[in-house]
């Protein structure tokens, strides 16, 4: 399984700590699960950027609040659960009004919309990095990949939405 990480540092200020996040991924990719399994939050144990939230859960909450009631993208943060799915299986729990289902090309349009959501969060520093991830190692069975929450982001959103 092929992934990409970006690292953004200052050369003058934060090349050690980016030397050290990178010895990091080496030592969680040399650990990781076989592809068959999927990743199961070996990415929580990075620490948290200084003047970022620490990986506890609580940047789902963020997400979640920051993210417009009436917009799916964030039904879409409330539908996802620990184990990876596809659109196929989550639009099937964000039916329309009208009973009608989303097609998968709208699924992918309120995943990229909670995506950049996401993205804006971290670069202003108010969560730690990604809370929706994602799983591709079944694309060729599945046509697609599979999006899920780490236990931890999903057991935090479920007590702020008391479920």
């Amino acid at each position: 399984m092929a992934v990409t990480i970006g690292i953004s540092f200052d050369l003058d200020t934060e090349l050690d700590e980016a030397i050290e996040r990178l010895a990091q991924l080496r030592q969680l990719a040399a650990s990781s699960p076989s592809p068959d399994e999927p990743p199961a939050g070996e990415w929580e144990e990075l620490p948290a950027r200084d003047g970022a939230a620490a990986p506890d859960g609580q940047d789902a909450v963020t997400l979640h609040q920051e993210t417009d009631p009436r917009n799916r993208s964030r039904e879409l943060l409330e539908a996802l659960t620990s184990e990876p799915e596809t659109f196929t299986d989550l639009r099937e729990r964000m039916p329309n009004p009208d009973g009608s289902l989303l097609s998968t090309g709208s699924m992918r349009a309120v995943y990229r919309n909670l995506k950049r959501t996401e993205g804006r969060l971290t670069e202003e520093g108010r969560i730690s990095g990604p809370v929706v991830r994602s799983n591709f190692d079944r694309y060729d069975r599945d046509g697609g990949g599979r999006y899920y929450l780490e236990r931890r982001q999903l057991e935090a959103l479920d007590q702020h939405l008391g479920r």
